[in-house]
């Protein structure tokens, strides 16, 4: 007469233990009692030969059968204890196998895991079972964090991939977040990029207003942000309107200027159109009277070299450049400027010019830019010296504020350079398709010195 066997454990003990029996009465519950987890399964005694590895290591690791080594997981009340198996874990992942043998003499006790959330980390033991794991876009970036600690290459790239995919206006901010609290600088790196080309759309959703203070001050500090600085400025308003909300503080400047901190010097104040500044921000009280006294004296001179500790540099500047090689020297001077007439098929903003450099050893020129309308009327003249050498092509000349520039209308840059020879820029193109914009190129009337569509000085401007 066969007997009918059963695998399990007892509930009364730790320990996993393997006893065949003769089963009474109902079976046993799968209630776990306070102190040790219950196997909670009850199979025929050949459990094992109807399912894949995979499957029965799944049950192993669910049920905790034989398990030798316990994980306690997470922080406050979220700890879990977690139990697996050396053998399996030593197997999968170099950092295991290095964990174990260095206590292979000894028994481990309990291993603090105090980085990774439990849900994340049975997610991995999972993976390393199974071969198989849920990776969502909410998900992801704790399981990369667990992968790259445990050194699981798959896993890794597939989260990598995951959260890759995920990246967009909506979900870019809390990713920053996610890849801020985990350090993962690789995935923050992805984020920074992605605001950085999408900085209008980024700026302006409500998910920007969510991030916190350090990663507010890493992308109001980025030189490569592709946004007008009006529209960083109402940012980082709205942001600090949403600090002081939550903090139940009154909106105003006082409180403004207390959320953001320092924060606030990271706002280009001296590159804000004038009128913008005037109506917008001189009378909100986030700037004191000295700093908009100071940002004021900049706008207004140009030339104020004290402007409070605001930065006065421009954000992601792009150069369209209408040569793509040089020729021989370039003779300029002698009162004669070079000119080219320009026009963009939408509206930029123009930071400045490129020059060419000299066309031997080192140089140094004085240099006047003026900016004409289409009916050849003064909108900006910008002097400077600059000290060149041939190893360099080209210098930027940028202007102490940029001029918005309308669509489909005529400008002309006239360049006054004053020393000896600069190099050449020839097989000039009429159009030029530059960040979306198309920008068109002719010869200008006011050229005095020969520079044409074709050839000259004047290989590029710069814009945002």
């Amino acid at each position: 007469m066969s007997r009918n066997n059963s695998f399990y454990t007892p509930r009364s003990k730790p320990e996993v233990q393997n006893s065949f029996r003769k089963p009474t009465g109902r079976p046993p519950t799968n209630k776990s009692n306070k102190t040790t987890k219950s196997v909670g399964f009850r199979l025929d005694h050949d459990w094992q030969s109807e399912k894949t590895q995979g499957q029965c290591l799944n049950e192993m690791l669910q049920h905790e059968v034989l398990a030798d080594v316990e994980f306690v997981v997470g922080g406050g009340k979220k700890t879990e204890v977690i139990k697996a198996h050396k053998v399996i874990l030593a197997s999968r992942s170099a950092a295991f196998f290095t964990m174990f043998m260095r206590d292979e003499r000894k028994d481990c006790g309990q291993i603090i895991v105090d980085d990774i959330e439990p849900t994340a980390f049975k997610t991995i033991l999972r993976y390393i079972y199974t071969d198989q794991a849920e990776v969502t876009t909410k998900t992801a970036t704790a399981l990369l964090h667990a992968a790259r600690k445990y050194q699981l290459g798959a896993l890794t790239r597939l989260c990598s991939q995951k959260l890759a995919a995920g990246v967009a206006t909506d979900t870019v901010c809390a990713l920053l977040e996610q890849a801020h609290h985990f350090r993962d600088e690789e995935l923050k790196k992805t984020c920074l990029n992605y605001i950085y080309e999408n900085a209008n759309a980024v700026l302006t959703s409500p998910e920007f207003e969510k991030i916190c203070d350090r990663c507010l001050a890493t992308v109001l500090a980025a030189d490569e942000l592709r946004a007008d600085e009006s529209v960083v400025y109402k940012a980082a308003v709205t942001w600090a309107t949403k600090a002081c909300k939550k903090q139940r503080l009154p909106v105003n400047g006082d409180n403004l200027n207390r959320v953001l901190g320092n924060n606030k010097f990271l706002i280009r104040f001296p590159v804000l159109d004038i009128d913008f500044f005037s109506k917008n921000v001189a009378n909100q009280g986030l700037l004191s009277k000295d700093e908009t006294i100071a940002v004021f004296q900049y706008l207004h001179s140009r030339t104020s070299p004290n402007v409070a500790n605001f930065i006065t540099r421009r954000r992601a500047m792009t150069r369209a450049y209408r040569f793509d090689i040089t020729s021989g020297a370039w003779n300029v001077g002698n009162y004669y400027c070079d000119a080219i007439q320009f026009q963009c098929s939408n509206q930029v903003v123009l930071d400045g010019v490129v020059v060419y450099s000299c066309y031997v050893g080192e140089a140094s020129y004085d240099v006047s830019v003026r900016v004409l309308s289409e009916k050849l009327e003064l909108i900006i003249k910008h002097d400077v010296t600059i000290e060149t050498m041939s190893q360099v092509e080209t210098y930027d000349v940028l202007f102490h504020n940029g001029l918005t520039l309308k669509p489909m209308t005529w400008y002309t840059i006239a360049l006054y350079m004053d020393g000896p020879q600069t190099k050449r820029g020839v097989c000039g193109k009429s159009m030029v398709y530059c960040e979306k914009v198309q920008f068109f190129f002719k010869t200008s009337i006011v050229a005095q010195n020969c520079t044409t569509e074709r050839e000259g000085q004047i290989p590029g401007i710069i814009f945002h």
